[in-house]
């Protein structure tokens, strides 16, 4: 039971990761484009990240 539970919060950190990952790529392409700054919001990125990890997570597992 302990290895699974270890196992979930794995995944749940891969998604967050991923997450944050793709999503601050986006927000730099964003700028980058639209306003012709080359900057990510990392702030916004690591949030929507840790979200989404921990809520897939606690779906997955339902």
């Amino acid at each position: 039971m302990k290895q699974q539970t270890w196992l979930q919060w794995g995944r749940a950190l891969i998604v967050a990761v991923v997450t944050a990952v793709v999503s601050a790529a986006v927000s730099y392409a964003y700028s980058y484009l639209v306003h012709g700054e080359a900057a990510a919001d990392w702030q916004t990125s690591v949030v929507l990240g840790i979200t989404l990890g921990v809520v897939l997570t606690l779906i997955e597992n339902r």
